[in-house]
């Protein structure tokens, strides 16, 4: 394996200190975004009013003819 190499990941293979120092900021920052996170149950949604209405047919009769 060579060590000698100039990459990023080479310099954290190097350095462990400063990889695990990278991987708490990185935690720290996901866990601030994750609390000032706007969070919503219920999504905002338009109320929109639907109005039914009954019609009362009182003068009605049923047929009086025999089912066959």
């Amino acid at each position: 394996m060579d060590l000698d190499s100039k990459g990023l990941i080479s310099w954290f293979a190097r350095n462990p200190v400063a990889a695990n120092l990278v991987m708490v900021l990185v935690f720290f920052a996901g866990t601030l975004s994750l609390l000032n996170m706007s969070k919503e149950i219920f999504p905002r949604t338009e109320t929109r009013v639907i109005s039914i209405g009954a019609v009362s047919y009182t003068h009605l009769t049923l047929p009086t003819t025999p089912y066959v």
